[in-house]
Formats: C-alpha cells, structure tokens, sequence
C-alpha cells in the first residue's frame, strides 16, 4: 500500500456498528408476540430474527470467499488490510469480513474505503487479533461475515435494551405496555398550513392528532397525500417544540421525496445526509442539493481554493487531498449539521457519526408500514420525546430475506403490530391520485369504504381515450391463455402476457399520443420484467428512454397516468406465488392516475378470493377483454 495520508482520523472512529459480530445461535419462537414483558424479551426475540437474516445474507455472499488471498497489511493504521475480491461493488462500506491466516487464527475487519478501479477493499479492524499473523508472504481466507444495515439494528437492540437514550413513555408503547398517551396542545396553538400547500380537513387532524401524543401512528392510504402530511407534521412540530426534527425512512426514495417536499417551504432548511454507498454511486441523488457532502464541500473548497475543482466531484475521494486535515474535515461537518433543525437520512443511517451526538426533540418516520421492528427502532435511540410513524399496513411489507423469519412472523412492521394491540391511529381519508373507478376496489376490500374521492379525481379520465377503454371506465382486464415459464430458479415469464403488454403499449403511444413518461408496466416477476423489456426492444415501437418498467417493490409510494399490471403466472395446478398477497394487489392496482391495464389468466386467478372479486367487479363494469383476440388481430401468436 502506498505511503502518505491514505484514511482521514474522522472516518476510522468507532462507530456503534464498528462491533465484530459473531453469529449466535438465534432464539426463536413460534411467532413474534404482539406485547413483551421486558425490554431483554423484545430485544432477543428481534435477534434471533436478525441472526437469521445475517445468515442468509452469508449465503448469498458466499461466492466472494477467498481461500488463497493476499493481504497488504499496514499495522501501524490500527491493523488497516487490504484485499482483491471478485466484486466490490456487491459490497458496502462498514460491511465486515473475517480474514484467517494459515494457522487458523482470523479476525473481523469492517470495510472503511472500495476501489474500483483494482477491485479491492481496505479495511479495518475491530476484533481481538489474537495469534493472526500479518504477513504480505502469507495466503489469507477472507469471507463475508455482516452487512452494516444489520449490524446497527443488532447494536440498536442492545441499546434500547440498556435503556440508553430512549425515552421511556415511548419504550412503553414499543413493548406493548401502554397503548394510549395523550399530550396536552397549548390552549392557544393554531394548526399551521405550510407555505404553498393546502391541508383538507382530515390532513389537518391527522398533524393535531401527531401533535397530541408522544407516539403517533398515522395511517396514509394510496394516493391521500402521506407526504403532504408528514411535512406539514414536521413544519407543526418546528414550531410548537422548537427543537430539531429527524425525518427517516426505510428507503432512500422515501427520504428524498420528503426532503425534496420540506425544501420548498420557506423558513425550512433540510439536510440530506445520505450514505456513502449512495454517494459513490453513479445514479443521481434526488435531494442532492440538500446534501450534507455537498455542503462539506462547498465550504472545504472555501477553506482550500487549491482543492476547488476537484471538490466539485462527489467521486473524489476526500482521502485523495492529503493537505486538507481530517480535523478540518470533522470540524465543518460537526459545524454544518448544527446549522440545521431538520435532518433526513434512512433509518440505519440515524446511528451515523455525523447526527449521533445530536439531540433531537421529535423523530418522523414515513413508509413505516416497509419497514423492519429493528430498522424502525433505529431512530428511537436519541432520547426522543415524540415519534411519528406514517405508513400503511396494507400496502408492501418489509423486506426479509430468510424465508424462515417470514414464517413466523419477522415480516410485520412495528406499525403493523402497535395496530393490532389498539394502539390509536389517524387514518387520512380523502384520496387524490385515482379517477373513483380505479379507487373503487381497494377502497371497498381493503379500507371497508372508508375513502373518499377528492373533488378533481373525475377529472381524472381522458375522453379521447374512451375508445381505447371501450367505454367510460379507465380500466380493463385482458385474459390471455399463456403459459409461465421459469426464468431462473425462483422467477417466471410468460411470453403471451409480454407480448399483449407490448400491443397495448403500441397502441395507447402511437395511436392516443400517450407519453411513454407517463406509463409504467408493473410485474411481479424478475424474469417476465425482462422479458417484458426485451419484448419492446426487439420490435422497436415504443421508445425506450423514458418508460418504466419495475417490480411492485420499485412502485411503492409512486404513480404514474396509466399502469400496464402483468400477473404472469399460469399454470395447471393454480399457483399464484406473489399474487395470493393482498398487499401487493392493493399497491399494483392503486399506482395509476388515469387508467389500469390488468393482463393475466382469469381461470388461474379467480382461485384466489381477492382476485376473483376484482375480475367480477371488473366485468360488471364491461371491462372484461380477450387479450387472445387482440394478439390474433394484430397478427402476433
């Protein structure tokens, strides 16, 4: 390794996931209780969850293990090591790997720095190195061990279970003790409208009803506003408390709508911190104009005009600039933070060094319905006095890998179970996105009518693509008799389904002069999502550039005019997979503004109760389509 000023002192600081983990047994039960006795009850329930996920996290990185590695060690940096994998990028910083030396000997080191251009990894260590030997002549075993995101819940759980930094009322309510507490509002506070944006009536008793309790759980439906909501429980709180915000989430997106939303009221400054996975990544960051490493740089080309230019590039590695001081780098992120009362970063990146000596009066989550007890608890570890989640437990699940945790329960969100134990929640109630026929179904099954239609949703429908829907309703099911067929070990496609897509897609673009901007194709299926893609590349008739096409996953808490929903599977038996899950039915069909497309086998699917009662209601409405016709029509088999 090359000599000189390599890691800057503000980035090697042990941070709360700078632990060594080693995979313990984990403690499971049959399912995860709805109310805990103790905090030592709740913490080793959710790791015995989490040592589940670490584990087949493992798995799927096995194929970076190296038997026969070479290190370059530099001791003298606090054991600082690096190594060749077969891919970097499959990696994160502050990820952990074990390196073992002949002999046997290993140790745990946590990624600090990735370098692309050789394929390689520095890292440091954090565990005892008891007997392994560092040398450059000898051959190492290096694996993956645990990602960072699991590695702060794991130490998110010990914390809440010392009681460090939480505050009790609101431990109270996470462990099911208590289900109800109110706050008293002065009597002579008005609820404030941000700048801009009007509040109907119900918005403006859900940011009371947040503003009332130390714990507040709102309930945001498709389409009523969430984040309109969320802001203007931020832009109350900024007021009332006169302490600093922490706005999170479980998703990058979801955290740079919201930023991007409290930007534009004046008086509010938000701060994005995002991580640096994200910032060395190609893809362009959303709310990067809030960014805390852009702020830091702004100010460091300030302070070091030598350094100017190249401090213009979020690539450049600040390690690069040997003359500027980690000191002064530490010194102008600490006094850029503290210029700020509104800071907004992911759940895991709440325990970060930058926000984690910073006192936070109030805590908001939104999209708390995706995510994990764990991750939800992250930004609770500050000493809050009140803490806000807005999600909906109807819509997608979190995310776990570990089909066992699934099994017994790891999949409910904290939202979800405070819910069911009677926890009091706001639900908003008047829906904007959706013409009335596209809310009409998911309001009916999943929010038993509780939804009203805002007074422009008519409005909604296009006359001149009356044609198109073959009457007044902007929603149609084509049944096709195609047949699913595996895309790797745990995908499908189904070529019929893709091809429909593709004839539809024609016609709505060339024959309505729809946008391709205004169009998503939505599928459950890695494989039929694909071949989806391939399908309209290969005939070259609809323009590529700005359509999406995703999985259900990649359109939660999004819209577009018209959604194309292709549910691909088809077989004898009448599995459905993905399907049989209400939750992504009630997000698949509640994406689109203007118009749905529906395009499956109504035989297979009328096996499930839910999609049987959405067919039935779509052919009431004379929307029930041959989609074999329209592919023998346009001469396509």
């Amino acid at each position: 390794m090359a000599g000189g000023n390599e890691f800057h002192l503000s980035e090697l600081q042990a941070e709360p996931d700078a632990i060594a983990y080693e995979n313990p047994q984990p403690v499971l039960r049959a399912n995860v209780p709805e109310r805990f006795e103790t905090k030592e009850d709740y913490v080793q329930t959710f790791k015995g969850f989490l040592a589940l996920e670490i584990a087949e996290e493992k798995s799927k990185r096995d194929h970076l293990t190296r038997s026969d590695c070479a290190v370059l060690w530099r001791p003298g940096a606090g054991a600082v090591a690096e190594v060749q994998l077969p891919s970097v990028t499959e990696l994160s910083v502050r990820d952990q790997l074990r390196i073992t030396d002949p002999e046997g000997h290993s140790a745990i080191f946590r990624v600090f720095q990735k370098k692309q251009e050789t394929n390689s990894v520095r890292l440091i260590n954090v565990d005892a190195m008891e007997g392994l030997v560092m040398s450059e002549n000898l051959r190492y075993r290096v694996e993956f061990v645990a990602c960072r995101v699991h590695l702060r819940m794991m130490t998110g759980l010990n914390q809440f279970e010392f009681g460090k930094d939480v505050d009790q009322r609101i431990a109270n309510i996470i462990l099911g003790k208590t289900i109800n507490v109110e706050l008293p509002l002065p009597a002579d506070y008005q609820i404030l409208r941000p700048p801009n944006h009007d509040l109907d009536n119900s918005q403006i008793q859900a940011v009371q009803f947040a503003l009332t309790r130390p714990f507040a759980l709102i309930r945001g439906p498709p389409g009523t506003g969430k984040t309109t909501t969320a802001a203007a429980i931020i832009y109350n709180l900024l007021t009332l408390t006169k302490e600093r915000v922490l706005v999170c989430a479980p998703s990058n997106i979801a955290v740079d709508h919201l930023t991007q939303r409290l930007a534009t009221y004046n008086g509010v400054r938000p701060l994005r911190i995002y991580s640096r996975t994200m910032i060395e990544s190609e893809g362009a960051l959303l709310a990067e104009e809030s960014a805390l490493h852009l702020a830091v740089r702004r100010k460091l080309a300030v302070l070091y005009p030598t350094h100017s230019e190249a401090l213009k590039d979020r690539h450049k590695s600040l390690s690069d600039m040997s003359d500027i001081p980690d000191t002064a780098i530490s010194r102008v992120e600490r006094e850029i933070v503290n210029e700020y009362h509104v800071v907004c970063c992911t759940c895991s990146n709440t325990v970060t060094e930058y926000i984690r000596s910073i006192r936070f009066g109030a805590v908001v989550l939104d999209e708390a319905g995706f995510a994990t007890e764990p991750d939800a608890l992250l930004p609770v570890l500050k000493n809050i006095s009140r803490f806000v989640m807005l999600g909906d437990e109807n819509q997608l699940p979190p995310f776990v890998q570990s089909k066992v945790a699934i099994g017994i329960g790891y999949g409910r969100s904290m939202f979800e179970r405070l819910v069911s134990i009677g926890v009091p929640v706001h639900q908003i109630n008047m829906q904007y996105r959706m013409h009335p026929d596209l809310s009409f179904f998911s309001n009916r099954e999943i929010y038993a009518g509780s939804l009203l239609d805002g007074p422009n949703t008519v409005a909604r429908l296009e006359p001149s693509l009356e044609s198109f829907w073959g009457g007044s309703h902007p929603l149609a099911f084509y049944h096709v008799n195609g047949t699913e067929e595996p895309s790797g070990a745990f995908s499908f496609f189904n070529h019929r389904e893709a091809a429909l897509v593709e004839e539809l897609l024609y016609t709505l673009v060339a024959q309505y002069g729809v946008s391709p901007e205004d169009i998503g194709i939505i599928t459950p299926y890695e494989g039929q999502r694909l071949h989806i893609l391939d399908t309209v590349k290969t005939r070259k008739r609809v323009p590529l550039d700005s359509l999406e096409i995703k999985n259900l996953d990649g359109f939660q808490g999004r819209e577009k005019k018209f959604i194309f929903f292709s549910t691909v599977r088809a077989n004898m038996e009448s599995q459905l997979g993905f399907l049989h899950n209400k939750r992504r039915l009630n997000v698949a069909i509640t994406r689109a503004q203007s118009g749905l497309v529906l395009v499956g086998n109504k035989i297979v699917l009328s096996n499930d109760r839910m999609w049987r009662s959405l067919i039935n209601h779509i052919q009431g409405l004379g929307q029930l389509k041959d989609g074999d016709a329209c592919l023998r029509a346009s001469e396509i088999v």
